[in-house]
């Protein structure tokens, strides 16, 4: 039951270089994750960079202890996001797994394997079999698959599963970059303003409430995604790694408090209490896609929805 793995995914936001890199060395020194996830998800015109700090936090993860994978880009518009994916694949060593965010990617990818990462619509079991045998070892399901969806996944045999345990869900990315529009400005013209907002910026309603987050061409969820108190469910179930988003916030100790819930050290009762005290002002946690019930955001309890 307590075997499992704990994985950090990319970071999906627009941090300063030395905070990024500063970030991930604690990361290595720190932390409990098994295995991190590098790379540039979002906008191309972010990866020049952490490019110039990309292999240094490698070795250093590496060195710790920590397996890496390398994430490719959510949108493939054209030559330049191919061309770089193309790179990192030919940069890969054995020890280093590709996670695939795109599907224009998969032919790039052929005798090789790979990591099917959460913005690949994977939601049944003929595509889950068609990209076993064409190479995927590990699945990372879509933000807002639910439990009836996994139960089923999870029972296919060939690749391993994980889920997003943790974070703003990522809910839609665009060529437009709603970031710079904002800021009145364009894509074109951005001057990397998303790097004003560590955890996206929030959008309210024109009743003043939070609704959704952005972040440059990615639209998320404001809430965060928390299945601290799912976790055995989802180990019975056959799901054994769960991947935590990094946010600019205490990340080891949210890492810890998994850890504890997954090693029954710690009820979930008392890890999720924990946490609230984590995490930014005004922020909420949520696993309504899991459950299969839109709005649910669970109390410390988990178990009586706040609508």
């Amino acid at each position: 039951m307590n075997k499992y793995k704990l994985t950090l995914g990319p970071c999906l936001f627009n941090w300063k270089v030395n905070d990024w890199r500063d970030f991930y060395c604690k990361i290595a020194d720190e932390s409990p994750f098994d295995e991190v996830y590098l790379g540039e998800v979002v906008c191309y015109k972010r990866w020049p960079f952490f490019e110039v700090a990309f292999n240094d936090v490698v070795n250093r993860l590496e060195k710790a202890g920590k397996k890496v994978h390398f994430s490719s880009f959510s949108l493939i518009l054209g030559d330049l996001e191919m061309r770089t994916n193309k790179k990192m694949i030919d940069d890969a060593t054995a020890n280093n797994l590709i996670e695939v965010n795109d599907v224009g990617l998969l032919g790039l990818l052929q005798n090789k394997k790979y990591i099917v990462g959460p913005t690949v619509n994977v939601y049944n079991e003929g595509t889950m079999k068609t990209l076993i045998e064409q190479g995927a070892v590990r699945f990372c399901f879509p933000f807002e698959i639910d439990k009836e969806s996994l139960q089923i996944l999870s029972k296919i045999a060939g690749a391993e599963k994980e889920v997003f345990a943790f974070g703003r869900m990522p809910l839609a990315i665009a060529a437009r970059c709603y970031h710079a529009r904002i800021h009145n400005t364009s894509k074109d013209d951005c001057r990397y303003v998303c790097e004003k907002d560590y955890n996206g910026k929030p959008i309210t309603t024109l009743s003043n409430e939070n609704f959704l987050t952005v972040n440059g061409t990615q639209t998320m969820s404001f809430s965060y995604n928390n299945l601290i108190h799912d976790l055995h469910d989802l180990q019975e179930m056959g799901v054994n790694i769960f991947r935590l988003s990094p946010h600019y916030l205490d990340m080891i100790s949210v890492a810890n408090l998994f850890k504890d819930v997954l090693d029954n050290k710690m009820p979930s009762q008392e890890a999720y209490m924990k946490m609230e005290a984590l995490m930014p002002v005004d922020s909420k946690f949520s696993n309504g896609f899991y459950h299969g019930k839109e709005g649910r955001i669970m109390d410390k309890l988990g178990n009586n929805p706040i609508e």
